[in-house]
């Protein structure tokens, strides 16, 4: 899963948040694991949103970059128009330098990643061999 978090602020009350994929088209219930949790803090006006994308939709986003919007619309002042505002998703390319590539024949061999760069650990990290886990 792929979170994408959108955080508003100056706000004076909670906004409606909705997003738009790559393409501009809205979010549907098919593409993600949840409906865009959102929370407000009255003492700071700040709002965040969050989207959580399934795997499948994952794989089709365009890499290395692609812009998702975020649209945030005031409910206590209804008649406003609604901002649309950018997200970029930045997708991490990973280079990996396999070293000692022999291995006898009924021996154990370990695999490594080294990865860098990143702001945050992940939650997880899967092997694969070919398109197989």
């Amino acid at each position: 899963d792929h979170v994408v978090t959108c955080s508003i602020s100056g706000l004076s009350a909670a906004a409606t948040v909705t997003f738009k994929n790559n393409n501009g088209d809205a979010i549907t219930d098919t593409q993600i694991v949840d409906d865009g949790a959102s929370s407000f803090n009255n003492s700071g006006g700040v709002q965040t949103a969050t989207l959580t994308l399934k795997p499948d939709i994952i794989k089709d986003i365009p890499k290395p970059t692609s812009t998702y919007k975020c649209i945030v619309q005031s409910i206590k002042y209804g008649d406003s128009p609604p901002q649309e505002n950018d997200i970029t998703l930045q997708w991490l390319s990973l280079g990996i330098t396999p070293t000692g590539m022999e291995v006898q024949e009924n021996k154990q061999a370990t695999i490594s990643c080294l990865i860098t760069g990143i702001t945050q650990a992940f939650d997880s990290v899967v092997w694969k061999k070919g398109d197989t886990e």
